[in-house]
């Protein structure tokens, strides 16, 4: 059995050992080049394939001072967006959390041994691969050692940036970035015992690790919008 390792035993950020054709990327990612198509953290969105979790996991009234913008998050988001390529393994419920109730019940829903779990919490159940996901992506998931769960396409705007946050131990599961599109400008910071550190990802077909378990954010300071293509791993096999 494997031993996972506690995000303070891991990096900021580390580079893995894979290297993706960034033509190929690009060629596919052609018909994802708008972000106005990215609606998956919209909750008036009823096709969404994230929303549900997005605004469970996180007090709306919270939401509203994630960014530097006073738009209504609840109903989606300019500045900051998302298109997944995986969904749901299961059948979604209909039942919606509580506003007052949705932060405590996030940390209770996502751990199985809890008697509150529920599965559509749980990040690591977001594996079937929607029908967008075709040609190189299927590439590139396969890659990986580890089983691949939620991947989405995130869209920032330039002259944004995310509040520093923290989203799960790494015991819990782990995410890499492959850029896409972006800009000298644009970066991703993490704080640790020694400070912040920040990196500029290019986008030339590397990946890379960000410990998540960590307070982290990012930021847009470029006048281009900057995507990335955001993959979650369930397990370690890949560091």
């Amino acid at each position: 059995m494997t031993t996972l390792l506690d995000r303070k035993q891991l990096p900021a950020f580390l580079k893995l050992p894979y290297q993706f054709d960034m033509n190929k990327i690009l060629t596919a990612f052609e018909k994802f080049s708008n972000p106005e198509l990215y609606n998956d953290l919209d909750a008036s969105n009823p096709d969404s394939a994230y929303g549900d979790f997005y605004n469970s996991k996180t007090k709306l009234d919270h939401l509203k001072k994630f960014a530097n913008t006073s738009e209504n998050v609840s109903q989606g988001s300019k500045f900051y967006r998302q298109l997944s390529l995986t969904e749901f393994d299961g059948e979604r419920p209909e039942r919606k959390l509580d506003n007052d109730t949705r932060v405590a019940t996030y940390r209770k829903s996502t751990n199985v041994e809890d008697p509150a779990y529920q599965a559509v919490m749980d990040e690591r159940r977001y594996t079937c691969r929607k029908d967008i996901c075709t040609g190189y992506w299927n590439d590139v998931l396969d890659t990986f050692k580890a089983p691949v769960t939620r991947t989405r396409f995130a869209y920032m705007a330039p002259g944004h940036s995310i509040k520093p946050h923290i989203d799960y131990n790494t015991t819990y599961s782990i995410r890499v970035h492959i850029p896409i599109i972006t800009n000298q400008d644009a970066v991703m910071c993490v704080k640790d015992k020694n400070g912040i550190n920040k990196i500029h990802m290019p986008a030339d077909g590397s990946v890379y690790f960000l410990n998540t378990g960590l307070t982290h954010w990012a930021e847009n300071n470029g006048t281009e919008g900057r995507t990335h293509l955001v993959i979650s791993l369930n397990g370690q096999d890949d560091l």
